[in-house]
């Protein structure tokens, strides 16, 4: 590995790649999955709760990164 390798390894290009994945097409895909596991969970148990779990699980992934985001760059 040389320098410039490590480069890449930095916690902000780190930080960049996994929301680059969360709030695109993998973090769309997952989102998806979510609630279709929900769904079905939902299903099975007779209850809506396991859907309103999904949901909640999709919107949280996809806004997790905005919100860490926003926490970590407050000021007083």
């Amino acid at each position: 590995m040389t320098r410039r390798d490590s480069d890449t390894l930095k916690p902000n290009n780190v930080w960049t790649l996994l929301t680059g994945w969360v709030e695109g097409l993998l973090g769309r895909i997952i989102a998806i999955v979510f609630v279709i596991v929900g769904l079905v969970a939902g299903v099975v148990r007779g209850s809506i709760m396991g859907f309103v779990l999904g949901i909640a699980s999709g919107v949280g992934l996809f806004a997790a990164p905005t919100i860490i985001t926003n926490i970590v760059t407050a000021t007083l």
